[in-house]
């Protein structure tokens, strides 16, 4: 019921004999320690490489309700009127038949399906429509009707989300580099490179290298900056004899550095950095660990009949629960901190 689709997608510069595709997107990297936002393997971003495109993904779901007999009750799909629930709740996006107009703009809360029963020899009608739950926000992309095996009518309809990428979002290359966003720095403080002035479009920390060996990146790197020169193609499949001092040598006759490094100029100073340093594309690929699809709060709400303590749980508007652990000693800190 849940898809997420990328979008303008760029598969890697160098070739992979054993991979035939992959979903992902190619940055202009750079390894450097700047700004103190390095903790956990954290990204610092190019704003506006963001504004242009750049990582983000469209976000699918589908929500389906049938018609079913419950005793003396007679379900249909209609726009539901009149009833209890209906009345704080904004249905005006429903067509007669309880279903919302296709690009219909859906908030938390709002109706979705619009289903009543009435109750044989009775007048009134109850409230059977679906609604969004908390956090729950889209455009109405497609509606659907059928009829299932038992001869039932059923409705689906699928609401799309644009998901920009934005700080705590989760990223990692195809050599398992992950990392979450750090911040997003506008393009005027990002360092830009004094032999093409090319900005990057993505800045991690040196220290995630050695330790983790991922030899695999930097000559994806390197192989990648040759082919994006000079057009020819790089063979950097695993367990073949791929020579960096070749690549090198063959970006040496195009006038840039055989270790791939540039020099750069701080984009917040003006100044020259004393050091030169590694660039070149390399493919990224957006992870489904989204911050804006975990994040929870609340102050009051729904609470159980019995403890009368609130509800668990980020879709039913529950509660955060404070304990003895660390975890629940890290939501104090944040909570004062932020």
């Amino acid at each position: 019921s849940n898809l997420f689709s990328s979008i303008y997608n760029i598969g890697p510069k160098i070739s992979l004999r054993f991979v035939s595709s992959f979903v992902s997107v190619t940055f202009i990297f750079v390894y450097l320690c700047m700004y103190k936002l390095f903790q956990e393997d954290s990204i610092i971003i190019n704003k506006s490489s963001i504004e242009r495109g750049m990582g983000s993904i469209t976000y699918y779901k589908n929500y389906s309700d049938e018609i079913t007999s419950r005793g003396t009750e007679e379900e249909v799909f209609e726009k539901p009127v009149d009833t209890k629930s209906s009345m704080f709740t904004k249905i005006n996006h429903l067509a007669p038949d309880g279903l919302p107009y296709l690009g219909a703009n859906l908030k938390e809360n709002d109706c979705i399906i619009g289903k009543t029963a009435k109750v044989r020899h009775l007048a009134t009608k109850r409230d059977r429509s679906t609604y969004l739950k908390a956090g729950q926000t889209g455009v109405v992309d497609r509606v659907c009707m059928s009829i299932t095996n038992e001869g039932k009518r059923r409705t689906t309809v699928r609401l799309r989300r644009q998901m920009p990428i934005k700080e705590a979002d989760k990223l990692a290359s195809v050599h398992g580099q992950k990392g979450t966003v750090g911040k997003i720095v506008p393009q005027v403080d990002m360092p830009f490179s004094v032999q093409t002035g090319m900005v990057p479009d993505l800045i991690i920390s040196p220290h995630a290298i050695p330790s983790r060996m991922t030899i695999g990146q930097l000559l994806e790197m390197i192989g990648g900056k040759l082919k994006a020169i000079s057009g020819e193609d790089i063979d950097a499949t695993a367990f073949t004899n791929v020579s960096a001092e070749d690549i090198g040598n063959r970006l040496k006759k195009f006038g840039y550095s055989s270790t791939g490094n540039e020099r750069f100029i701080c984009g917040k100073s003006g100044r020259l950095m004393d050091c030169s340093i590694f660039v070149g594309p390399t493919s990224y690929q957006r992870l489904r660990h989204i911050a804006s699809m975990k994040i929870h709060s609340r102050s009051t709400g729904a609470v159980t009949i019995l403890t009368r303590q609130p509800l668990e749980g980020r879709s039913r508007g529950g509660g955060l629960r404070f304990g003895v652990s660390l975890f629940e000693f890290t939501k104090l800190i944040s909570y004062f901190y932020f």
